[in-house]
Order: structure tokens, then C-alpha cells, then sequence
């Protein structure tokens, strides 16, 4: 259930939450076409990402 399609080239403009064991909640709203983007970036151990993308 992971899937990094378009997750990492946000990571930059992106403001990062930090929640409770390194997990990150991402949200991301594109104004242009009012799309909402909910990226949850979870913590690996040899600290890389594993970005799962929310979009329905």
C-alpha cells in the first residue's frame, strides 16, 4: 500500500506536520482546480520515505 506517483516532487513546497512517531500528515490544496491532496509520508528506519497518497 505505498505509492510515491507524485508525493516526493511536492516535498519541497510542502509545510511538513510532524505527528507522533516521525509519522508526517501532509495536505496539499492545488487552488487551480480545488483538488485536495493528503499524502502520509511514514518514516522508515534507515530514514527514507514512504509516501502513501490519500486521493480518492
Amino acid at each position: 500500500m505505498c505509492g510515491d506517483k507524485t508525493g516526493l516532487r511536492f516535498l519541497r513546497s510542502m509545510d511538513l506536520f510532524f505527528l507522533r512517531r516521525g509519522e508526517i500528515s501532509l495536505r496539499r490544496v492545488f487552488r487551480s482546480r480545488s483538488v485536495s491532496h493528503e499524502f502520509r509520508i511514514i518514516r522508515l528506519v534507515d530514514n527514507r520515505f514512504r509516501v502513501i497518497d490519500n486521493k480518492w
